[in-house]
């Protein structure tokens, strides 16, 4: 819920995700700070594979028949991951978070409008599936030039010389 989607200057954006520091002795597992040490920032690819599991959980509630078909209107008019991940970190509207050191502005995920959030996790999982079926294509091919070669071995292992030579496949041995 905090993991947030920012602009930045020399990638477009970024992902940015706080760090939490657990307290000493008692509990130290339950309890974290908000406001501790640097957030984690990831770019790219990285950030984009993250995003793929982070915002199915931050899209967890759903949405209405109007929201899903906004999105999908978003991406029929061409916006691709780029386009989208710069458009949701421009579009979220950030929340103010109390923390030690007083009022936070924080747009995380969630703050980022449904419509943007739901066009975003179907063009991740559009280009997850385009890249899962060009590696299936891949090795399909791959099989057919295997499955080629050994049957172009087996087409010649019972065959006689002298068939081979009217084929003009071999050497010529006449029986």
């Amino acid at each position: 819920r905090r993991a947030g989607i920012v602009r930045d200057p020399d990638s477009d954006w970024q992902l940015v995700l706080p760090t939490l520091r657990q307290h000493e002795g008692l509990g130290a597992r339950l309890f974290g700070s908000l406001d501790a040490g640097p957030p984690v920032v990831l770019r790219d690819a990285a950030a984009l594979k993250l995003m793929s599991r982070l915002l199915p959980h931050v899209n967890a509630a759903g949405a209405k028949p109007a929201d899903v078909q906004g999105a999908v209107s978003q991406l029929e008019r061409g916006a691709d991951l780029s386009r989208l991940a710069v458009m949701a970190a421009n579009t979220a509207v950030p929340k103010r978070i109390v923390g030690k050191k007083g009022k936070v502005s924080h747009a995380g995920l969630p703050e980022v409008p449904l419509q943007v959030r739901l066009a975003l996790e179907m063009a991740l999982h559009e280009d997850d599936e385009r890249r899962w079926l060009e590696g299936e294509l891949d090795e399909l091919t791959d099989r057919w030039r295997e499955a080629e070669e050994v049957a172009a071995i087996a087409d010649t292992l019972l065959v006689p010389g002298w068939i081979e030579a009217r084929l003009g496949r071999g050497d010529e041995r006449a029986p």
